[in-house]
């Protein structure tokens, strides 16, 4: 399954994904070798398309390629892992990645109850804390202590997933 598409659909759920982010997306995996006849389509769509016309090719496609559309705690369980795994890679700093859990905790607070602290029903309260810590930053030294203590957190994330996939 490409994990890059598994990665768009779960964006798509959360609200993440503009329609607009959709046919490169298409593109791409065309490039990686992907291929159905809806992502073909799909990546042909311009931007005078209707909107409604190319969120149903966008599903059709993960249909035909088999990628299940999660509900949106799931998606949220995909992106953390995501994320995290950006962070690990370097694709994302670890500020950025701090930034884009509070903005996934904004976009599912009515729907993922926190239960006492903000975003621990995704048991993301670390990267709040951390998100909210870098705008009080004095001195150099305590960004690395922000950043040291957000990569372990990646790390935890990254590696629950895999100890609950196995």
């Amino acid at each position: 399954m490409d994990t890059k598409l598994v990665d768009l659909a779960a964006r798509y759920v959360v609200g993440d994904a503009l329609v607009d982010d959709l046919p490169p997306a298409a593109v791409d995996a065309l490039v990686r070798g992907v291929d159905s006849p809806s992502l073909v389509l799909l990546a042909g769509a311009s931007s005078k398309e209707d909107p409604a016309q190319v969120r149903s090719l966008f599903l059709a496609a993960l249909a035909e390629l088999q990628i299940p559309l999660p509900a949106k705690k799931g998606a949220a369980e995909l992106l953390k892992v995501s994320y995290a795994q950006k962070v690990l890679a370097g694709t994302w700093s670890p500020r950025t990645a701090a930034r884009k859990f509070v903005e996934l905790q904004q976009t599912l607070h009515g729907e993922i109850a926190d239960r006492q602290y903000v975003g621990d029903g995704l048991d993301i309260v670390a990267m709040i804390r951390a998100h909210y810590s870098y705008d009080d930053l004095a001195n150099v030294p305590d960004q690395e202590g922000i950043d040291r203590m957000v990569l372990l957190e990646c790390r935890r994330l990254a590696g629950s997933s895999r100890r609950s996939a196995g």
